[in-house]
C-alpha cells in the first residue's frame, strides 16, 4: 500500500487565495491588540475594592443593639434550642404517646402543569433536566 492510496483528497480543505494587500504581520497585531485589551480588562476587574452587597445596599446595617428594621419592627425572638436530659425509659414513653396512624396513605395526584404552549412544556422540562443534571453533578 502506498502512501498515494492512503491520501483521502475528498477531505481536504481547499486552499485560501492570499490576498495581495493582507500580511501576517496585521493578523498579529489585530491578536495582539486583542490579548492586551483582555489584559487590562481582567486587571482592572480584579483591582476593583468590594462594594456592598447591590441586594442589600438599600437596608440599614443591623448592630446588636439596633435589631429593628424601619417600618417593619424587631425581628421575633427565636426558640432557645436546649435539649432536655430524658431517661431512656422516659424516652420510650414519650415516643409512645405520639399518636400513629394505621390507615393507608393514599397516593398524591399526578403532576398537570397547565402549559399555555408545547414550547412552555419543553422549555419546563429542559430547565428541570438541568436542574437535575447539575444537582447530581454536584454531588459526585
Amino acid at each position: 500500500m502506498t502512501a498515494r492510496m492512503l491520501t483521502m483528497p475528498a477531505l481536504r480543505l481547499p486552499r485560501l487565495p492570499r490576498l495581495p494587500h493582507a500580511r501576517p504581520t496585521l493578523a498579529s497585531l489585530v491578536l495582539a491588540t486583542t490579548a492586551a485589551l483582555y489584559l487590562i480588562a481582567a486587571l482592572s476587574v480584579t483591582a476593583l475594592s468590594p462594594g456592598a452587597d447591590p441586594a442589600h445596599a438599600n437596608l440599614p446595617r443591623l448592630s446588636s443593639t439596633n435589631l429593628s428594621v424601619p417600618g417593619l419592627g424587631a425581628p421575633p425572638v427565636p426558640e432557645p434550642l436546649q435539649f432536655r436530659d430524658v431517661a431512656p425509659a422516659d424516652a420510650v414513653a414519650i415516643n409512645a404517646a405520639i399518636p400513629v396512624s394505621d390507615a393507608p396513605n393514599p397516593a398524591a395526584r399526578p403532576f398537570q402543569a397547565p402549559f399555555a404552549t408545547p414550547a412552555d412544556r419543553l422549555r419546563a422540562t429542559e430547565c428541570l433536566t438541568a436542574a437535575i443534571y447539575y444537582r447530581s453533578e454536584e454531588h459526585t
